[in-house]
């Protein structure tokens, strides 16, 4: 039996959406397998009002003391694709990368609101 990431049955998970190279949106999911809950953020770490799929969190989700690393490790994972979702998992000092994927939610993702999916844009490719 392999062991458990970090110790915890569900170490938070962060899927950077990347476009030529470069971080431009996390989604971040807290508690996957227990009480799901996620959120969306630029890479600045400005929170979205918007989600994908499911309804956005209404509790904090502060930023990971290594979204520095994780951002950097997105971007050289993306560099040879156009647009990528890089997933990492974090506790805050270690990154692991998780996969990459062309497909997020087997494009079947729905926006909550569906003006997201303007504001989503907007910030992955401009």
């Amino acid at each position: 039996m392999e062991p458990l990431i970090f110790g915890t049955p569900g170490p938070n998970e962060y899927k950077f959406f990347c476009y030529n190279g470069q971080p431009k949106l996390i989604k971040v999911i807290h508690n996957r397998y227990t009480d799901y809950s996620c959120k969306y953020f630029d890479a600045k770490w400005a929170e979205q009002d918007f989600s994908i799929t499911h309804e956005k969190s209404s509790q904090p989700m502060p930023c990971p003391g290594n979204l520095d690393e994780m951002l950097s490790i997105a971007a050289a994972l993306s560099a040879y694709f156009s647009f990528v979702r890089v997933d990492c998992y974090s506790n805050g000092t270690t990154c692991l990368v998780g996969e990459i994927t062309n497909c997020s939610e087997n494009a079947g993702g729905q926006f909550i609101p569906k003006s997201g999916e303007q504001v989503a844009s907007k910030i992955i490719f401009s």
